[in-house]
């Protein structure tokens, strides 16, 4: 598929050189954000758009808005459906935002961010106390449950790598499920996880609520510990084929992920999960800044400031970052320079945006979600 094919459907002839006939074959591109932070790496990178850029972002305009949906979750888009969650796990059409359907959990149950692959949808629902904790499988065109856990496993954040789904709690241990089955493959106790990353072959988890909290490095088919490194709360973490970038309550730490060495700490005052792209690593910060920092020296490249707490979680494609303050909006700088491109008014939250197929999915005002693109038709 050449990397240029824009969204869509897509026809391609092949001829024989010898036989002179010829065959058509027709393929769908689609850039899906499957996952919180896009995949299970978590450094909410998609690295495959290619409509939206820092020539056009400033031409977005509002494609459609669905309020009233409850709303808590990152927002996933997969197949042309959006899935978002809060007390229930609601499926809309990405084109149009009509609700195609809702699953609700029960009373006083929230749910996770939601993951979805191959027509299945991931969702883990806990309540206030974390007591009652299960992981559910639902038919992603319908909303059918397939399975739900036997048993009580975490369920406070999911990933999704290969077969294995990882399902956290902050107040008992972290599990390895089945993703076709919902079957404990295997699971670690006293491990309070509270997010996890996957890159490389390895499972990273960073700990918060433990007595020594810390990050681990884990053979995700064994189980097994390959290094601790001893960090404090962990708040939030993603991964690249380098580093793991570990946020904690005023830090962000690059860790070696072969070794569990640090690499460098920079001091900003509350941070958010990390993105990473191109060497770049890019977070947003209670003092009311978006920064740029250098990923292999974590010096800042530079800083935005914004009207509030920049608290939600920062996503970059196609040369764009993307990332929301508390002053209520959602800002488009240039990823080498931190140019201001666009900025809409938006929901003043820590909810992160998603970006597939030259569509910008963000929390609207009222509880919802606002799709963005590009103008269409005769007066583009």
């Amino acid at each position: 598929m050449p990397a240029e094919a824009q969204p869509g459907e897509h026809s391609i002839v092949a001829t024989g050189r010898e036989s002179g006939y010829s065959a058509e074959a027709t393929f769908l591109v689609r850039t899906d954000w499957r996952q919180r932070g896009f995949d299970a790496a978590h450094a909410a990178f998609n690295r495959y758009e290619n409509v939206i850029d820092s020539s056009n972002v400033s031409q977005l305009e509002e494609l459609w808005t669905r309020d009233g949906v409850s709303i808590r979750s990152a927002i996933m888009i997969s197949e042309g459906t959006v899935y978002l969650s809060r007390t229930s796990l609601v499926a809309l059409d990405a084109s149009t935002g009509d609700l195609l359907w809702q699953r609700d959990f029960g009373r006083l149950m929230y749910s996770s961010d939601p993951v979805v692959k191959e027509g299945v949808a991931y969702v883990g629902t806990y309540n206030d106390n974390f007591f009652s904790q299960w992981v559910y499988a639902l038919d992603a065109a319908t909303g059918e449950e397939i399975w739900k856990s036997a048993e009580r496993v975490g369920g406070y954040t999911l990933t999704l790598a290969g077969n294995l789904l990882y399902s956290t709690s902050p107040y008992g241990s972290l599990y390895a499920l089945d993703a076709r089955t919902g079957d404990v493959v295997w699971r670690i106790d006293d491990l309070d996880a509270t997010s996890v990353a996957v890159k490389g072959g390895v499972l990273f988890a960073g700990e918060c609520g433990g007595v020594d909290d810390s990050l681990y490095a884990i053979d995700p088919l064994t189980a097994e510990v390959l290094w601790t490194t001893a960090m404090g709360c962990v708040t939030g973490l993603s991964a690249t084929a380098s580093a793991v970038y570990v946020n904690t309550s005023s830090y962000l730490w690059a860790i070696d992920s072969g070794s569990g060495e640090e690499l460098w700490n920079a001091f900003t005052g509350g941070v958010t999960t990390a993105a990473a792209a191109d060497g770049s690593v890019y977070v947003g910060s209670d003092d009311h800044y978006i920064y740029a920092l250098d990923g292999a020296t974590g010096s800042v490249l530079w800083r935005f400031g914004t009207g509030g707490q920049a608290r939600s979680d920062p996503a970059i494609a196609n040369g764009v970052l993307y990332a929301g303050s508390e002053d209520g909006y959602v800002y488009a700088l240039e990823a080498t320079l931190g140019l201001p491109l666009w900025k809409v008014l938006a929901s003043p939250s820590t909810m992160a945006v998603s970006i597939v197929d030259g569509t910008v999915f963000v929390p609207s005002l009222i509880d919802g979600v606002t799709a963005y693109g590009l103008p269409v038709g005769p007066e583009a």
